[in-house]
């Protein structure tokens, strides 16, 4: 993108004065495509682009993990479900604890 002064300058070299495209290629430097860009162009505020995003990772396996979920919550769990086994195996009395 040139600098503001530099669109005007080529908008009024061309519109106004009626020079060629070429002729205000040379003066600025630039190519003469550009200049007709820049000559031609009515609106000058930037175009922004939609962004695209891509599938989320978590997709395809998204539905399987919530059935998981729901069935879950369902199940009605013990709050002592992790004492039995200790339980089980120590004594319920034992309070060493693994040592």
């Amino acid at each position: 993108m040139l600098a503001v002064a530099e669109i005007d300058y080529i908008r009024y070299e061309a519109n106004q004065k009626g020079c060629s495209y070429s002729d205000i290629a040379k003066r600025t430097n630039h190519d003469p495509r550009t200049i007709k860009k820049y000559a031609e162009m009515e609106d000058f505020s930037p175009t922004k682009r939609k962004q695209i995003r891509k599938a989320r990772v978590m997709d395809p396996v998204k539905p399987i993990l919530d059935k998981w979920i729901q069935e879950d919550l369902t199940k009605v769990k013990s709050k002592l479900l992790c004492k039995f086994p200790f339980d089980r195996q120590h004594g319920p009395d034992d309070l060493t604890y693994g040592r």
